[in-house]
């Protein structure tokens, strides 16, 4: 095998909620991630060259920052091998958009790279080695749907109950996560009781969640865009909407296909960006030796 294909997947937040702030400087987090039919394409290709390697995307960032790159040299640094490689990377899930689009490449990336030289390195292996890159990509090594505890690491994987489709509006927002944090840290002081219990309340019905996104509270009041995009949703039929991460994406969860493919023909002309996909179980199987995307 000198060619492998592999889709990188995103997540929505379904709930998120800031649960304190470490000595560390990190935030604890009480959190539901969802997988999502949104994806990344990612091929991977051996080169003759010992050491060769290129990343080819619409990135507009140097590759040295990117988490590929982290990932492929991280890969190379656990197994020794540094055989030369060529990345391409058709980007669909917006960046900076709070749907894990960097760490589910970069997750893909190592799974890739196991399977193209059949180092045999588990899951588990793979997920705790990437966390060393941030904090999402452990999920993307799991079940479809996790609980997330500790400062994102802690992971566990639950039974996706929900299949569902979903529409994700990209509203452009520039949202820096750390900055969002320190808005919070400032301007935040009231302690909700919070959710408690995520599985127990994921298995209700969805339009009866309790679920929420602590974020919202400092997004919104600056870009009042995002409480007006939920509203939109649940006007239009959502049984539940709320934005993923620190923003800038906002999703809706439809109960059938045709509620959301009537929300994205309202919202096409409102918004650059609209995705329709539905909730995944699994992540997505690699695809080996495929052809052109």
């Amino acid at each position: 095998m000198s060619t492998i294909t592999i889709t990188a997947p995103a997540k929505i937040n379904l709930h998120l909620e800031i649960t304190g702030l470490r000595n560390d400087g990190f935030h604890t987090l009480n959190s539901l991630f969802q997988l999502v039919s949104l994806t990344d394409l990612i091929k991977i290709s051996l080169r003759k060259e010992n050491g060769f390697y290129s990343l080819k995307g619409n990135f507009d960032f140097p590759r040295e920052y990117n988490l590929i790159t982290k990932a492929v040299n991280l890969f190379r640094g656990i197994t020794g091998i540094h055989d030369g490689v060529e990345v391409e990377c058709i980007k669909k899930i917006p960046a900076g958009a709070g749907l894990g689009g960097g760490s589910s490449d970069a997750a893909s990336v190592l799974k890739g790279l196991n399977l193209l030289f059949n180092t045999g390195l588990s899951m588990e292996e793979m997920a705790e080695a990437g966390s060393s890159l941030g904090s999402d990509i452990p999920f993307f090594f799991g079940s479809g749907t996790a609980v997330v505890t500790g400062r994102g690491e802690e992971v566990k994987g639950i039974e996706t109950v929900w299949d569902l489709p979903v529409v994700i509006v990209d509203t452009g927002i520039h949202v820096s996560t750390k900055e969002a944090y320190r808005k919070f840290d400032e301007l935040v002081t009231d302690s909700p009781a919070g959710i408690g219990d995520v599985e127990q309340e994921y298995r209700k019905e969805p339009s009866a969640w309790l679920f929420y996104n602590d974020f919202l509270k400092v997004l919104d009041p600056e870009n009042p865009v995002y409480s007006s995009c939920i509203n939109r949703f649940r006007s239009l039929g959502a049984v539940y909407s709320s934005i993923s991460g620190s923003g800038s994406s906002i999703f809706g969860i439809f109960s059938e296909d045709k509620g959301a493919a009537a929300a994205v023909e309202a919202l096409k002309n409102e918004f650059k960006e609209i995705h329709k996909g539905k909730m995944l179980a699994n992540p997505a199987e690699a695809v080996y030796n495929s052809g052109n995307y």
